[in-house]
């Protein structure tokens, strides 16, 4: 445990850009927003202190269409190239997303029951690896030698959740049962 106290006050300032979209019919629902963003201060991270500076550029598109009266299928899908600044040196961040896909098909009959599959997958989330470390006699510990900021990335994210639920009621009173079988992959 370190025996000092960083104590650090900076301003924060962003500014900001977004343009939306949505559209809606008896069978179809239509979103999507496109948005950039310069966020300037003093961050802190994990691995070196601060940086100084991040930039976001999004889009996201959002589909959902009622297939039958019970019947529903839903997709979305995020694009996010956010960069952070080190010494005026560009580096990914760690929410850096070429797509997050998400995906739901759901029949929904309240006499019945309900029930959906949905799908999720994203690239892995960026990190930094240590690739060495030194003693520190000083410290009495190692002392670890990084690669570049965020240059590495976890395997692919995939998910498939299964769930089905019914509802039942009883006088006032709803009593509702349910399964939920959550990453399937």
């Amino acid at each position: 445990t370190p025996n000092y106290y960083t104590h650090d006050i900076s301003l924060l300032s962003s500014i900001q850009y977004a343009l939306d979209y949505y559209h809606t019919t008896k069978k179809i629902n239509i979103s999507s927003a496109i948005y950039y963003k310069i966020d300037n201060g003093s961050y802190i991270n994990s691995f070196n202190g601060k940086y100084d500076k991040m930039k976001s550029f999004g889009m996201e598109l959002a589909l959902s269409y009622n297939i039958t009266k019970y019947l529903s299928f839903g997709f979305s899908d995020l694009f996010l190239n956010q960069k952070i600044y080190l010494d005026d040196k560009e580096y990914n961040s760690g929410l850096n997303l070429k797509y997050l896909i998400k995906s739901q098909i759901t029949f929904s009959n309240p006499k019945y029951f309900t029930t959906s599959l949905a799908f999720t997958t994203r690239p892995g989330s960026y990190y930094t690896k240590v690739i060495n470390a030194k003693y520190n006699y000083g410290a009495n510990d190692f002392e670890p030698f990084y690669e570049d900021i965020n240059n590495s990335n976890f395997h692919d994210y995939v998910r498939l959740d299964f769930t089905i639920n019914r509802a039942f009621p009883i006088n006032n009173h709803n009593l509702i049962i349910f399964a939920s079988v959550n990453n399937i992959l």
